[in-house]
């Protein structure tokens, strides 16, 4: 499979970002492109897959501030806490990650408050994006908030889900 499909713009190798058809007046987006090679099939383009599930990153400490964060980072990948303060690698939110630029996120609080990072603003994830909670006295503090993807061109959702940040200070 290519990892890339480019075509040649007048003299320009552009590569393809998006590929679309006009199915009887419906703009629809294409997943995948498939060719016949000598009697056999061959991919020869899929398009990104967008993928985020829902999960809970925590962080618990004895002593000093326990820090939960998510994050959608810009190779792709998703980092969470899963016990300590250290971010783990939690999977990735884009495959194959080539075209992070195209995309968008916006985390909208439902229940608790954000330490640190953006909410209810869309955000390019070109750059890495970040939500954090931290606590430094005894405790649990929890922060709720809906995470969603979309497309940078036309502003149509991807994917959703529901993030929980718990930061427990024993």
């Amino acid at each position: 499979m290519a990892a890339e499909l480019w075509v040649n713009d007048s003299g320009v190798a552009r590569q393809i970002r998006e590929v679309w058809v006009n199915d009887s007046g419906v703009a629809r987006r294409i997943q995948e492109i498939w060719v016949n090679d000598a009697g056999t099939a061959r991919r020869v383009y899929v398009s990104d897959v967008i993928s985020i599930s829902d999960t809970t990153s925590s962080s618990s400490v004895p002593a000093g501030t326990a820090t939960a964060t998510y994050q959608l980072e810009n190779d792709g990948d998703i980092g969470l806490c899963l016990g300590g303060n250290t971010i783990v690698a939690g999977g990735d939110w884009v495959t194959p990650a080539t075209n992070v630029a195209s995309y968008e996120c916006r985390a909208t609080v439902t229940s608790g408050a954000l330490t640190s990072g953006t909410s209810g603003a869309w955000l390019n994830l070109a750059t890495t994006r970040t939500w954090t909670l931290a606590r430094a006295s005894a405790g649990t503090s929890t922060t709720v908030f809906t995470l969603e993807i979309r497309r940078a061109s036309d502003g149509v959702v991807l994917d959703t889900a529901t993030i929980t940040l718990q930061a427990d200070r024993s």
